[in-house]
């Protein structure tokens, strides 16, 4: 990986040991509470990576304290890049502004979503001053839509925000799309806009017509009782149509897994 990516770091870290088992206490309590209570206990990624390392270089969500660099950031004119960013968005807790700075008080989802796009805009400001927004292929999703309670099959559709500029489509006004796409087609859109062969991984996001049936797969895993084993049920869902309507979402097979186990 050393050969593709600039900021990866190879040292070792040291473990605060103090801070990380009163944490490996808490997800203790989230696995064996009683299914009722578990909302008390929940916490992300960020909660267990942060304050763990002594020299506290953990990877943690900090939208609004990495903002400033991206409008001073430069570019390799020699090379491509590829850049990956992850940023936090509309997660909670609700803490950015609008204009995407740290807010001392709690805001509000919409807020939030609000300033994650605004430092998105100073990204494509600073972009086009270096020269390389016209040529940048661009796509911004999410990883997962509104989480579904844990214990129960879907309630309703899980969707996620998509927007897509392929490179030369610069000064072009937005525009809403009613393909039938969906994650599975990132991998397929990123190798056709490096000029690729993409054909082992399916279609590209402007491969697919407005009116073209597809049929898209969605995972649910129920979460066991508490005084179940450690078996999930997993439903699988096929969506044909528009994704907001749930009467396009149909269970096609149920089946188990053990934890820790992989289904496809």
């Amino acid at each position: 990986a050393e050969k593709y990516i600039n900021n990866l770091e190879t040292d070792k870290f040291e473990v605060a040991p103090i801070p990380m088992l009163a944490k490996m206490i808490h997800l203790s309590v989230y696995r064996y509470a009683p299914t009722a209570i578990k909302p008390f206990f929940e916490a992300d990624t960020n909660y267990y990576n942060g304050g763990v390392l002594k020299n506290d270089s953990a990877y943690t969500f900090d939208d609004c304290k990495y903002a400033p660099g991206f409008k001073s950031a430069k570019a390799d004119r020699e090379n491509s890049n590829f850049k990956f960013y992850h940023f936090n968005g509309p997660h909670a807790p609700y803490y950015m502004n609008s204009d995407g700075t740290r807010s001392a008080t709690e805001t509000s989802l919409k807020e939030q979503t609000i300033g994650s796009f605004n430092i998105l805009y100073s990204i494509f400001d600073r972009m086009k001053e270096l020269g390389i927004y016209e040529d940048a292929s661009i796509i911004i999703l999410g990883d997962h839509g509104t989480p579904a309670t844990d214990n129960v099959p879907l309630p309703k559709p899980i969707k996620i925000g998509l927007f897509y500029k392929p490179s030369g489509s610069a000064g072009t006004p937005l525009a809403y799309s009613t393909a039938q796409v969906s994650n599975a087609n990132i991998p397929a859109t990123i190798l056709k806009s490096i000029g690729a062969d993409y054909s082992a991984y399916g279609s590209a996001l402007d491969d697919i017509g407005e009116d073209e049936e597809i049929t898209r797969v969605y995972y649910k895993a129920i979460c066991p009782a508490p005084t179940s084993s450690d078996e999930y049920e997993v439903y699988k869902y096929h969506v044909t149509g528009d994704a907001a309507n749930f009467d396009n979402w149909k269970v096609v097979s149920r089946f188990n897994i053990t934890e820790g186990g992989n289904f496809y």
